[in-house]
């Protein structure tokens, strides 16, 4: 047992202080300990042994950190799975998975019924994550639901029985956001867990019981689970649970809350800059914003530091890199560093050409990363290998293209699989997305290819502007670039669509573009 046993020993120093709050309420570190165990004698019961798998089909809600730590006490694998994943792509992650017991909310079951009839169930009260004026009215009906091989968690039906601890914990699963289409599993061992939890103590240094995490991100997500729930709970910190990304949720819940610590993803930094309240409020109890999942670009980072500086802050937003197979974090901005800034302690990463010749700065290639924070490998393998030897060093391929700058900056410039070809040129989307987010009055853009092969800019505005005004001015940053890398199609959509880890889904916009009708959409034309 590794990651368990630090939230033990910080428990044992801190009794009294709140690891965890959900609205209104609050769980001290003895008593988180104390679920954890019970929840282990639950499992235990139910016959779940070492090498079993549990799937937590959970938002952010007390019951995830205690199946997630309780699994790890028994030797089973938690597998981590979106709760809101569509039914049939649920029920092939589950067989996929073969898991053994899955635990959801019973808010949620009655979505899921039939999918998940195959499967030994247990269902935990949902009702946190819904606003106050409905939670009594749905408790009474989930309870009220027919079930069939479903449990009711409870942790009176516990006991105090012996828990079988496990010496050599197995690992947990997650998933890859699918940004290429298809959600991979992703087996990481605790051991890499508290790495990372280790890595960040450079970078978070929480004062215990009395800074907080504004614990947004869904734990299902390495960033969610590795960054906002493990490191905070092992270091002392609490950790502010919002099991609804709602905007009537959010805003209210950290006003409210005032959390020291922020770790979100673009999309969320967006949703405050767009309320009022936002605006008017003392953020001057927000030590450290971190932002990651995907680009972040520089007008957002601006904007945001702004709205920082204006309440009271001396925090700015700092750009984190990884992606699910080495924890979702492996390198950070500090002060005045640019790009995704510089590997957390531990970690190496390299960039290479196509022959996996380590390239100097400025030079673009491969980014490759080297570890303890390193998954096992794909719990079903595709055939393709992940990993390069160089150097005696076990390096993960991440497919991301970037380079080093002569400070030692790392800067991300596209992945493999986005990069278009138009007209017989290799073309860098986010090239012609930072050249286009250089206007103030865009707030998002994406760059892509459609099927009859023309360059094409999806985007999104903030503010008050006329269709006129906007077919007048996108054309302006694209003058300094190659003609090939001019777009020639425009899309003005209310929103740009994301997926379920709350990134662009350009599967989606792809979708979308060669329908001819796109949905939201506010104008198109062409040059």
């Amino acid at each position: 047992m590794i990651a368990i046993e630090r939230i033990r020993k910080t428990a044992a120093l801190y009794p009294d202080a709140i690891a965890l709050t959900c609205n209104d309420l609050h769980i001290s570190y003895q008593d988180l300990i104390v679920r954890i165990d019970k929840t282990a004698s639950f499992l235990n019961n139910l016959k779940i042994t070492k090498g079993m798998r549990v799937a937590l089909i959970l938002p952010n809600i007390p019951e995830f950190p205690y199946f997630f730590y309780a699994c790890e006490l028994i030797g089973a694998t938690p597998v981590l799975i979106h709760p809101l994943t569509v039914g049939n792509k649920m029920k092939t992650l589950c067989k996929q998975s073969r898991i053994d017991l899955a635990v959801m909310t019973d808010v949620l079951y009655p979505s899921y019924r039939t999918v998940m009839k195959e499967y030994r169930l247990v269902l935990v009260s949902g009702s946190d994550v819904l606003p106050r004026r409905m939670r009594s009215i749905v408790k009474f009906l989930a309870h009220a639901l027919p079930v069939l091989k479903v449990i009711r968690y409870s942790l009176h039906k516990s006991g105090d029985a012996p828990v079988q601890t496990a010496l050599d914990p197995l690992e947990f699963l997650l998933f890859s956001s699918g940004s290429s289409g298809l959600n991979k599993g992703i087996r990481l061992s605790f051991s890499t867990l508290d790495a990372l939890c280790t890595q960040l103590t450079e970078i978070i240094q929480p004062i215990p019981t009395t800074d907080s995490m504004f614990a947004i991100l869904p734990f299902f997500h390495g960033f969610g689970l590795g960054v906002s729930m493990h490191t905070v709970l092992a270091l002392g910190g609490r950790c502010i649970l919002i099991p609804r990304l709602a905007h009537d949720t959010i805003v209210p819940e950290f006003l409210k809350e005032k959390p020291t610590y922020i770790a979100a993803v673009p999309q969320l930094l967006r949703l405050f800059l767009r309320d009022e309240r936002m605006q008017k409020t003392d953020l001057s109890f927000v030590r450290q914003v971190f932002c990651g999942g995907e680009h972040v670009p520089q007008s957002l980072i601006d904007a945001f530091d702004q709205l920082l500086r204006k309440g009271g802050s001396n925090a700015f937003v700092q750009v984190g890199y990884g992606c699910t197979e080495t924890l979702t974090a492996a390198c950070v901005t500090r002060q005045n560093q640019e790009g995704v800034g510089t590997p957390f302690n531990g970690n190496d990463i390299v960039v290479v050409d196509e022959q996996s010749s380590i390239l100097g700065p400025d030079q673009s290639g491969e980014i490759l990363i080297a570890g303890p924070v390193l998954m096992e490998g794909y719990d079903v393998s595709n055939g393709d290998e992940p990993f390069v030897m160089l150097n005696g060093k076990r390096y993960y391929r991440t497919a991301d293209i970037g380079r080093f700058d002569i400070r030692g900056n790392l800067h991300v410039l596209y992945r493999k699989d986005q990069l278009l070809k138009i007209n017989g040129y290799f073309v860098d989307p986010y090239e012609i997305e930072h050249a286009a987010l250089s206007l103030p009055f865009l707030s998002e853009a994406v760059a892509l290819q459609d099927e009859d092969g023309r360059l094409c800019l999806i985007l999104a505005t903030q503010g008050e502007i006329t269709l006129r005004t906007l077919q007048k001015e996108i054309t302006s940053p694209f003058e300094s670039l190659d003609r090939w890398c001019r777009p020639i199609r425009y899309y003005w959509l209310r929103e740009i669509p994301k997926n379920e880890m709350k990134k662009t889904d350009r599967i989606v916009l792809l979708r979308m573009i060669n329908s001819r009708r796109p949905s939201g959409l506010l104008a198109e034309w062409s040059l």
